[in-house]
């Protein structure tokens, strides 16, 4: 499908969240705030962080700190430099190569890392993707990445929205509609795999994403046929992009 205006194509979009989502960050702050509290606490007591609270309030009560003590944690956790080594979630390379090779879709990474409060959050950021072999066209950072998304693009291009959390899904519902939201299943956010359609495994993400990018396409095929010369011009019109 090409653009009337410019004649470029216009892709599909997939917008891909980073944290949680390509790479295991819950599970990397946990280990990392065992160092910094020197404290090695018996998650059993208190149970495995799911998702089912606050982050912060299952951190103070787990590991027996005060909030200021937790945003300190995580003040050092990123100034330091960790987000360069956050382990990966089922090689999130091989997903986003064959979202670009076989579907041949416009990758966004979204992210609300606040990359203009700390000068290494944006570097750090572009290191581990390199290092980790991820594509992506574009990367997007903002604390209400959905609403800025829908700004930027036509959000009738977004055929999925994959993010393990679920305040951020339930923000791109409002915009984008139920259909394309999808949860990163983890340990971490159980609590809601009941809520969210959501997937585990990276094949069953990708069998996901084709299905949403063949509608896409028959829709955009339907679109150009009816559009063409011939094709019929009392169709409603089309709303304005966003």
């Amino acid at each position: 499908m090409l653009c009337s205006d410019c004649g470029q194509e216009i892709k599909p979009v997939v917008c891909l969240d980073i944290d949680g989502t390509l790479g295991d960050f819950h599970g990397h702050l946990i280990e990392f705030a065992k160092q910094y509290f020197q404290y090695d606490p018996v998650i059993g007591t208190h149970g495995r962080y799911d998702g089912g609270e606050r982050m912060r309030h299952w951190f103070t009560r787990t590991f027996a700190c005060t909030l200021g003590e937790y945003h300190n944690m995580k003040l050092a956790f990123r100034q330091g430099g960790l987000k360069r080594s956050m382990p990966t979630l089922d090689h999130p390379w091989i997903l986003t190569q064959d979202l670009k090779t076989a579907l041949g879709v416009e990758i966004w990474l979204t992210t609300t890392r606040p990359y203009m409060r700390f000068d290494s959050v944006d570097p750090d950021t572009r290191f581990w993707l390199k290092h980790n072999n991820i594509y992506y066209d574009y990367l997007l950072y903002d604390e209400n990445k959905y609403r800025k998304l829908a700004e930027l693009i036509d959000r009738r291009r977004v055929v999925t929205i994959l993010d393990d959390l679920s305040e951020e899904l339930e923000n791109a519902e409002v915009i984008y509609g139920d259909e394309v939201c999808v949860l990163r299943r983890s340990s971490y956010n159980r609590y809601y795999w009941k809520r969210w359609r959501g997937f585990d495994r990276r094949e069953d993400i990708f069998g996901f994403i084709r299905e949403r990018v063949n509608r896409w396409n028959e829709g955009a095929a339907e679109q150009a046929s009816v559009s063409a010369p011939g094709g019929g011009s009392d169709l409603p019109e089309a709303e304005p992009s966003s």
